[in-house]
């Protein structure tokens, strides 16, 4: 009897034990997405200007080769970043 009871009990520990540990990580990893989505905004306008600076670099007569090199970036890269700067520039205001 007291073999079962202990067992029972250890049981219960362990399960108990590990549903909080899995509650514990899916809160950190709800956590974690938040902080992420918060960063991926704030990231977006220095993000932006650096695409500027990607064209104002091939505005100024640089290649694409060259801007991947002076940038540490892929040439694959700059022709996207230039793309999106062209889709941006080339669209209409928005107006109110």
């Amino acid at each position: 009897m007291e073999r079962e009871r202990r067992l029972e009990s250890a049981l219960a520990d362990f399960y108990e034990r590990t549903e909080a540990a899995a509650m514990l990580r899916a809160e950190a990893r709800r956590k974690a997405e938040r902080l992420l989505a918060d960063a991926e905004t704030a990231a977006a306008i220095p993000e932006d200007k650096a695409r500027r600076a990607v064209a104002v670099l091939r505005e100024l007569g640089e290649s694409q080769p060259q801007i991947a090199e002076l940038t540490g970036m892929s040439i694959a890269e700059v022709r996207a970043w230039l793309a999106t700067q062209e889709v941006v520039s080339h669209s209409p205001p928005i107006t109110a």
